[in-house]
């Protein structure tokens, strides 16, 4: 099991692995759908294993909406206690699945429905984390109608990519930048200087990432601005003269923009500030100040970014105000993002794109492997039982087919995602 999850070699690789080592060693040889099996076996007794009751439950709840109709709103649990130990830097044995379902459709009240239900199962939590979408911030206000006390906290990274997104979404300086970048980078891909392209733009959370593509012009303006780079000349067999001349062509419009890049470098910088003060020393009731005092004081003044600010300086204040004592509390559900962000290298060349049974994978991301572990998960679950929870939330279940033997770097856990969901 260590092999597939924590090495991420896939069914197959492991399969042949498995061959080379019955050369030396007195190893069973597992079949790749035997693994499979044993897989979807440990995910699905984790997923069921019971929760202690307690306290000072800080829920992190998150939707995943890879291709279709289908989401999977994954909630993850860590006590308080744990999150001061760890100093906010958690890891992913820290926390615990503490419920995975697939929905159709998602609506406030539905949310507020299954929140309630884990309440009653896992005790009322102290805190929620959550990038407040519309339908999970509903269910949330809903709950806590009936647990006033619980602690609402609107994610530092998602609120920052909002003031950002309202400051640059309307700006057509911005917009003029990127189709630059993108018409640069052809320019340059296929050339000896293709160190030297921009990166290209995010489709999913464009404006969570926008920090690279500010940092790349920062860092080539620099580069037209001092000395020529012998070694680029070199590669390029080019004097230096002509290999300035040269690069001047394909990024010597970054002049146009120096004054948007100095601005737009200092709102990056200001975003980079917020979140360094929540991740590392916690979201506090005086988290503003702390902001304030971790400020560069060579910020340029310019009313846009001032508006940045004073934004950035209300949303720590608001939720500052909602903490119930001097201790630090969690502000950031970046453990969540890093679980589905794993969770893909296993299914991002599945045979199928959809929400699958390969869910079943993201309890044993936060597992912490023993033989143990593996021994009373299998002697507690049969297959039958996945087959029963497959067919409970994806309708009826075809025949798998047999695959091919294919692989590549990406095909990690095949077939984890292959079973085609007919109509009921």
């Amino acid at each position: 099991m260590q092999i597939l999850m924590r090495a991420r070699c896939c069914l197959r690789g492991a399969k042949v692995l498995f061959e080379i080592l019955q050369e030396y060693l007195d190893v069973g040889q597992p079949s790749h759908e035997t693994l499979r099996r044993w897989l979807l076996r440990i995910g699905l007794c984790e997923l069921g294993r019971p929760v202690e009751r307690a306290e000072d439950w800080i829920w992190i709840l998150d939707h995943e909406a890879p291709v279709g109709p289908e989401k999977c709103l994954l909630v993850i649990g860590v006590r308080q206690s744990v999150v001061r130990a760890k100093k906010w830097a958690l890891t992913h044995q820290d926390v615990q699945v503490l419920h995975l379902d697939v929905m159709s459709h998602s609506t406030g009240e539905l949310m507020e429905h299954k929140l309630q239900q884990l309440a009653q199962r896992v005790g009322t939590p102290h805190q929620i984390v959550s990038d407040h979408g519309a339908d999970l911030a509903k269910g949330i206000r809903l709950l806590r109608q009936q647990h006033p006390k619980i602690i609402d906290t609107y994610d530092i990274s998602h609120k920052l990519a909002c003031l950002l997104k309202g400051e640059l979404s309307k700006d057509d300086r911005w917009k003029a930048f990127l189709v630059a970048c993108a018409k640069a980078r052809p320019r340059l891909q296929q050339t000896q200087a293709s160190d030297l392209m921009p990166p290209e733009l995010r489709v999913k959370a464009r404006y969570m990432n926008l920090d690279r593509q500010v940092q790349w012009a920062q860092r080539r303006l620099a580069h037209l601005n001092g000395p020529v780079d012998p070694k680029l000349a070199a590669k390029l067999g080019l004097t230096n003269e002509q290999s300035r001349a040269w690069v001047l062509e394909r990024i010597g419009w970054l002049y146009d923009f120096q004054d948007d890049i100095a601005l737009y470098g200092a709102m990056m910088q200001v975003a980079r500030v917020a979140q360094t003060v929540v991740k590392q020393q916690g979201l506090r009731r005086d988290s503003r100040q702390q902001f304030d005092a971790a400020l560069p004081a060579d910020l340029p003044d310019h009313p846009r970014l001032q508006r940045l600010m004073e934004q950035v300086r209300d949303y720590l204040t608001a939720e500052g105000a909602k903490l119930t004592d001097d201790g630090g509390y969690l502000g950031s559900s970046d453990i969540i993002e890093s679980l589905f962000g794993k969770h893909k290298l296993f299914t991002e060349n599945g045979t199928h794109k959809g929400i699958g049974p390969s869910l079943l994978l993201l309890p044993l991301l936060t597992v912490k492997w023993t033989a143990a572990l593996v021994r009373d998960a299998l002697e507690a679950t049969p297959y039958a039982a996945v087959t029963a929870w497959q067919k409970q939330r994806f309708g009826k279940i075809a025949a798998v087919p047999e695959q091919g033997t294919t692989q590549t770097q990406g095909e990690t856990i095949t077939g984890m995602n292959q079973y085609p969901r007919l109509p009921p």
